[in-house]
């Protein structure tokens, strides 16, 4: 699968056109990693958002002494920390030979400042997305979310 048919096929890109996912695409890195390889440690600089082509990552946070959260083929993190502007809130470990997608988020940000129909395509994915895990965690809640 290239990287223009991985965007198409994740949700948060799911209302891109298909000259918005070429434009994306062109930006895309290919990231290997092999079993128990760290991507990124917690607090490192958040510099990019990953899409899992094919693999596992799995992540922890500090203070936690078992995994958050696993990310599979198809799935998209990294959000949080270009969102935040605080690093990455996560340390994440390949589990097993594991190929992602790059999407750095310098040029991400330069391609959405040229394009601001495209940016609020974008960021309408990210809620959405957001919206959706939000919900997730909250009906796995035994008392209420506030």
């Amino acid at each position: 699968m290239n990287h223009q048919e991985l965007l198409a096929a994740t949700p948060i890109f799911r209302d891109l056109g298909p000259e918005d996912q070429k434009a994306l695409a062109a930006i895309c890195e290919p990231a290997d990693l092999g079993p128990g390889d760290t991507l990124f440690n917690a607090g490192s600089p958040a510099d990019a958002i990953y899409i899992v082509a094919l693999g596992t990552i799995e992540m922890t946070f500090p203070g936690h002494d078992k995994r958050l959260a696993r990310f599979g083929n198809g799935q998209i993190f990294g959000i949080a920390g270009q969102l935040l502007d605080e690093g990455y809130p996560g340390t994440t470990v390949a589990v097993e030979t594991t190929r992602l997608v790059k999407i750095p988020l310098a040029a991400l940000q330069a391609l959405l400042d040229r394009d601001p129909a495209l940016a609020a395509k974008y960021y309408r994915g990210v809620a959405r997305h957001l919206a959706f895990h939000g919900r997730g965690i909250a009906a796995e809640l035994d008392r209420p979310y506030f």
